[in-house]
Order: structure tokens, then C-alpha cells, then sequence
């Protein structure tokens, strides 16, 4: 049950961060689009693999930055 996530993990790692290095998480990764760090990929390999997928309960707030990456995904 994700409460604001990334999903769209590029775009996040793009961003500007005065306080925060995405570093910390993708290591020295700058290209996650198509690799196991991209969400949208993880779930197409998913999803030509035939796996079953459950369901999510996602929460995002309509004031939340991350709002529109949220409704995109869902």
C-alpha cells in the first residue's frame, strides 16, 4: 500500500534536490528508464511473463507533488 509513491522513477531522479541525493537509492544509475529501477518496466516484463499481479491500494494526495505520477499509473 504505497502513500505517495514514484512510480515514474526517472523523472524523480531528474529533479532538482537541494536536500536529498537520489544517489542514495540508484547508486550511480542516472538512466532507470527500461532497467529493474523503472516501475512501468518491472510491471510490462510482469505482465508478458503472464504473472499474476495484486491488486494495490495507492494514496496520494490531490495537493502532493507526486499526485499526477500516481493517477498516471493507476
Amino acid at each position: 500500500a504505497p502513500l505517495s509513491a514514484v512510480f515514474e522513477a526517472q523523472r524523480f531522479i531528474d529533479l532538482d534536490w537541494t536536500d536529498f541525493s537520489p544517489q542514495s537509492i540508484t547508486g550511480n544509475n542516472t538512466q532507470i528508464k527500461g532497467t529493474e529501477l523503472d516501475t512501468y518496466y518491472l510491471l510490462d516484463q510482469a505482465i508478458d511473463a503472464n504473472v499474476d499481479i495484486p491488486e494495490l491500494f495507492i494514496m496520494c494526495g490531490k495537493e502532493d507533488f507526486l499526485y499526477h505520477d500516481n493517477l498516471q499509473f493507476i
